[in-house]
């Protein structure tokens, strides 16, 4: 309760309940009630709600989460980025996380989480042909030459067929 109405020489002073949500009061002073402070601002969230006998607290967003603006809502979740997509810039407490495109043939994004997007491998090499190039979601896949066919330079093309002797 807080002081609703002071005392005088001829009347006790009058008290009230503090309005939860509204007003507060912590002690048995006689003080009139506290207004409740503020809503959280943005990076914080409401982790205890006020009382008739106590003020909102608030605490910081978790590692990994953010809250852009203020008020007693939660803190959320930093996105991920999807496949194909990598980490542009990484969230803060007030800011979410920025992903941006991999670029096809030169980087590449196989899981859907915030890590940045992969250079793709170096080009297959001698003896070692293409099988499958590189695209935003995969890197390229080299494999080794079969029995008929072969590869004398470093480079991002399949294995040609052996030359044929002529009788």
């Amino acid at each position: 309760e807080g002081q609703a109405t002071a005392g005088s020489e001829i009347a006790d002073r009058g008290c009230a309940p503090c309005k939860i949500g509204t007003t507060y009061s912590a002690t048995e002073s006689g003080e009139e009630c506290a207004d409740v402070s503020a809503s959280c601002i943005a990076g914080y969230f409401r982790d205890v709600a006020p009382t008739a006998s106590s003020d909102r607290t608030c605490a910081h967003c978790a590692a990994g989460h953010f809250k852009a603006y203020p008020g007693n809502h939660a803190c959320g979740e930093w996105r991920t980025c999807a496949v194909g997509r990598g980490l542009w810039s990484e969230g803060t407490g007030i800011t979410n996380r920025v992903c941006t495109p991999c670029e096809s043939g030169v980087t590449f994004s196989t899981a859907d989480n915030g890590a940045p997007c992969a250079a793709v491998s170096n080009p297959c090499g001698i003896g070692i042909g293409l099988t499958a190039v590189a695209t935003v979601s995969s890197d390229r896949v080299c494999a080794a030459c079969t029995v008929g066919r072969f590869k004398d330079t470093a480079g991002n093309y399949a294995c040609p067929l052996w030359s044929t002797c002529a009788s």
